[in-house]
């Protein structure tokens, strides 16, 4: 009893120390990475929704990644923001702290393994093209994706027992709010990580592979058979920006989950070069733990807008749309490009040309 309210008051001093210059800073950035989190995440799921052109299959999956990038945003964000604006001490007791690692668990799972779905989706798109409508229906991904959500919130509330001591407390709110088990997070990190990554990183093995074999043949086919040229060139570079999503997730969480071992199985080692390289250790923690992996969930919509033509036109014409700007296309006459202009109610102007193809995501 003496030693809890010992810890108690210790905990409720750090928090009403006033907070260093370089929290704020962090703080500052973590505000701008959760604005940009909802307002792309929301863009992309409102775009989707909104044009029938683009409730593809794989947008499906995509769909649920935004949804899980949200609920990051709304969820797990605030709550490291208000950390950092507290010098990196939990303020929020035992409950408000389980229940925010159940939450991050939930999203980060589901997030890997949507990317998981949507690898697989690719791999089959570019390899039984002329099946893959039959193969993979909107029916059969909503299933998937209930899977992954279902299986996302039961590894969280498996995370509720103590694998390493069972009975034994193992969530702790001084200082930090955390949880204290190495044997779960170890599986957790296998399941939610490692496993999807080796999964992701073979489907599009498959899909690159089949790519670098088909490409001279596609070009000296092109004009006997354009509709399988077509169809090819689409799934492929669906492919790519996709891949592009993977790869930022790898840059954003690698590190994170290979310090996340670290920590609970060598953590004499780790305590030790911590304490001799305490600048060093300060950077690793903040940006590891803290900032890179709270970024991923802000850098997909902008992805997609930025490598596929068909979701950059509708997001521009979703935006355009919620803040009251009209938009008009016109079709050039040979019918593969096109003029998207955005006038507002004072009849104004601005022509957008984009090129009209069938990439879809």
């Amino acid at each position: 009893m003496q030693n809890g309210s010992g810890n108690f008051t210790t905990t409720n001093e750090l928090c009403e120390k006033e907070t260093e210059g370089e929290m704020v800073a962090h703080a500052v950035f973590l505000s701008a990475v959760m604005a940009f989190t909802l307002f792309g995440n929301f863009l992309v799921i409102g775009t989707v929704a909104t044009y029938e052109k683009l409730r593809t299959v794989t947008n499906y999956f995509v769909i649920s990644l935004a949804v899980s990038d949200v609920l990051v945003g709304l969820t797990t964000l605030p709550l490291k923001i208000d950390q950092m604006t507290h010098n990196k001490k939990w303020c929020h007791g035992m409950e408000l702290c389980t229940s925010w690692i159940i939450a991050d668990i939930v999203c980060n799972c589901a997030s890997i393994w949507n990317l998981v779905l949507i690898s697989i989706d690719r791999a089959i798109a570019i390899s039984y093209p002329f099946h893959y409508r039959e193969m993979i229906t909107k029916r059969k991904a909503c299933l998937f994706i209930a899977l992954v959500w279902c299986g996302s919130i039961l590894m969280a509330f498996l995370g509720m027992l103590n694998w390493t001591f069972p009975g034994k407390e193992h969530i702790f709110t001084v200082f930090s709010c955390q949880k204290g088990d190495r044997v779960y997070y170890t599986v957790a990190a296998t399941v939610g990580f490692f496993l999807p990554l080796v999964i992701i990183l073979i489907s599009y093995g498959i899909v690159f592979s089949i790519a670098l074999s088909q490409a001279k043949a596609v070009a000296a086919t092109a004009r006997r058979n354009s509709l399988t040229t077509v169809h090819f060139l689409r799934e492929f570079k669906a492919g790519k920006t996709l891949a592009i999503v993977v790869g930022a997730f790898i840059v954003c969480w690698l590190p994170f989950f290979i310090i996340l071992l670290v920590t609970f199985w060598a953590p004499l080692q780790f305590y030790e070069w911590s304490m001799r390289n305490k600048l060093a250790f300060e950077f690793v923690d903040v940006t590891f733990i803290y900032l890179l992996t709270s970024v991923n969930s802000s850098l997909n919509p902008f992805i997609y807008a930025l490598f596929n033509t068909e979701l950059r036109r509708g997001f521009l014409k979703f935006f355009f749309k919620i803040i009251g700007v009209k938009a008009h296309q016109q079709n050039a006459g040979d019918g593969h490009s096109g003029s998207v202009s955005y006038s507002s109610r004072r009849r104004s102007s601005t022509p957008l040309t984009f090129l009209k193809r069938n990439s879809s995501v």
